[in-house]
Parts: C-alpha cells; sequence; structure tokens
C-alpha cells in the first residue's frame, strides 16, 4: 500500500509501513531538526526509492502529486486538532484512497471531531489508549 506520515517527525510510522512491506511512504514534516533526522533514517535504512519528504507544514498542502494513500498516519501536537484537519485537507486534494485506514494520535483525553455522522467520509473504527496517547482508528470512504 502507500502510506502518508503526517506530522512525521523521524519518520518512525512510516518506515515501519515500509519495512514490513508498504510500496512507498510520503513524509510530511516542517521542522528542520526533524527533517535532518528523518532524513537520515531513511539513508541509514536505504529507502531512498520508495519514500518522498516534503518539508511543507501537514495544514498546507493543495495539490498531491502521488497515488492515494491507503494509510496515513497523523501524530499532530496534542490539543491542538490538526490531526483530522491535516487528514481531511489530503483528503479534499485526492491524496486519500476511498477504503484507507486513517490512524489519528490525540492526548488520551481529547474527542476527535468526525464531523456530522450522516456525512462524514470517517468511521471511527475503534480508539485505543497507551499510555497519554489515544489512537483514534478510522476507515475513510469517499
Amino acid at each position: 500500500c502507500h502510506v502518508i506520515d503526517l506530522f512525521a517527525g523521524t519518520g518512525a510510522l512510516g518506515l515501519e509501513a515500509v519495512s514490513r512491506g508498504a510500496a512507498f511512504a510520503s513524509f510530511v514534516e516542517n521542522n528542520s531538526d526533524a527533517l535532518a533526522v528523518l532524513r537520515a533514517n531513511i539513508a541509514k535504512l536505504q529507502f531512498q526509492s520508495s519514500t518522498a519528504v516534503m518539508a511543507v507544514d501537514a495544514l498546507s498542502l493543495l495539490y498531491w502529486r502521488g497515488a492515494p494513500a491507503q494509510l496515513v498516519f497523523a501524530d499532530a501536537p496534542y490539543r491542538s486538532g490538526d490531526g483530522i484537519i491535516a487528514v481531511n485537507a489530503l483528503a479534499n486534494i485526492g491524496a486519500v484512497a476511498s477504503g484507507a485506514i486513517i490512524v489519528v494520535e490525540t492526548e488520551k483525553s481529547e474527542t476527535l471531531d468526525l464531523g456530522d455522522g450522516d456525512t462524514s467520509p470517517y468511521t471511527m473504527i475503534q480508539a485505543r489508549r497507551y499510555g497519554k496517547a489515544m489512537l483514534h482508528f478510522l476507515a475513510y470512504e469517499d
């Protein structure tokens, strides 16, 4: 599958996906220190041919050149609400495939606003708490 790792940081989630057989991972990160570590991790694992790094704010993507992703990770800063906002922006530019799985990490007490239940393209599969984090697993239908 194709993977998008939003707010990628060191790239751990997307790199793990590639190491487990994902065809391609796109990383979106705008912090220069994190980008340096991300690029070093890609080089160390020799994943240059199966990855792309976009040094931009995940909330400001205006177009998508790659294949739509079947798996999206969004680990925005806690309490910002930016994870689902960035996923919505990706969906609006055709970067998310119908049937995709979306994993949004929030602080454990945060709620995830998926919009109106009748018109929302997301279905909550499950939410799991891990320490201070809550992982929300969603299905996306275009």
